[in-house]
């Protein structure tokens, strides 16, 4: 699956990546699509229904809108697209064939590194490298509302993930400060935990139960705390060869954390026991590093976007 962006040299400067290439890729809630943001902008639409020939879609956005990050909402109707027009765009998948904009969002003066929407309500998270979270009620996609700020990272903010109750947002940066909010009430998130680290925040994801967390620094390491409380426990830590790790993801039973960065290959690890997770799997091929990383929602199959431009769909056996 070929964006047709040309292969380019990938930079990388304190603690922030230059993405070139494929900066992202997700799946929706039902498996049948699968979105990737290419350095030329835009995000292609992919129908993953025949998964050994999957077939372009729609593109949605263009060379402004230049995309880095892509969400899909919940129920699948929404794919958000974040990047350095500093705005995020709210796209309409109901007819994924004919995607429409239902609206553009501003609020960030800096661009947007991550989007994530809450799994069961109508909350959208955006990180900028403006040093703020925005907490946003996408309950009517013509008119969302940003319903908080938060300002509380010291510099850029490059991670933001919720729960899969919607509960907790975690959120990294360049500060090397992970911060747990409680954000039951959208609009006065509460400061639950934070966890210094010797790194700046490349990405940090909850376990499908929401009792941990996996941190990538910007480094080879990514470690895994238990959250179940509200004081985080270190109880593992995957070490792998690679200089930069720049995305990961657990599988849908939560049994297995997938790792992506310089090595131009994915490594799944299994973390049943989180104290001791082993690598079970490399996935090679790539021509080019490995920026995105992502299940499918029934385990059966992994995507990765690589700075060579393309997107591979993997067969999860």
């Amino acid at each position: 699956m070929q964006h047709g962006s040309k292969l380019a040299r990938v930079a990388s400067r304190a603690g922030m990546v230059e993405y070139l290439g494929v900066s992202d890729v997700a799946f929706s809630p039902d498996g049948r699509l699968l979105a990737s943001a290419s350095s030329e902008g835009s995000v292609t639409i992919w129908n993953i229904e025949n998964s050994s020939a999957p077939v372009r879609s729609s593109v949605v956005g263009s060379r402004r809108s230049r995309f880095l990050t892509v969400a899909f909402s919940g129920d699948g109707r929404l794919l958000a697209g974040g990047g350095k027009s500093n705005d995020v765009e709210l796209w309409d998948l109901s007819n994924p064939v004919l995607p429409s904009l239902s609206a553009s969002m501003a609020g960030h003066y800096k661009s947007v590194e991550c989007v994530a929407f809450a799994p069961k309500t109508r909350l959208l998270a955006t990180a900028s490298r403006d040093g703020t979270i925005g907490i946003w009620d996408v309950a009517d996609p013509r008119t969302p509302a940003r319903v908080a700020a938060l300002a509380d990272h010291d510099r850029a903010v490059t991670a933001v993930a919720f729960s899969s109750d919607g509960c907790r947002l975690a959120s990294g940066g360049l500060d090397r400060a992970v911060i747990i909010w409680d954000v039951t009430n959208p609009s006065a998130p509460a400061r639950v935990a934070t966890i210094e680290n010797d790194r700046a925040i490349q990405r940090a994801v909850f376990s499908p139960d929401g009792g941990l967390l996996a941190i990538a620094q910007w480094g080879r390491e990514v470690f895994l705390y238990d959250v179940h409380g509200r004081n985080p426990v270190p109880v593992g830590r995957l070490a792998g060869r690679s200089d930069n790790v720049f995305s990961t993801a657990f599988s849908p039973d939560g049994r297995v954390l997938a790792v992506a960065g310089n090595e131009k290959i994915a490594r799944l690890w299994n973390i049943a026991d989180p104290t001791a997770p082993v690598c079970v799997e490399t996935l090679s091929g790539h021509g080019g590093k490995v920026f995105s990383v992502a299940f499918s929602p029934d385990g059966q199959h992994i995507a990765t976007g690589s700075a060579d431009g393309n997107v591979r769909l993997w067969s999860n056996n």
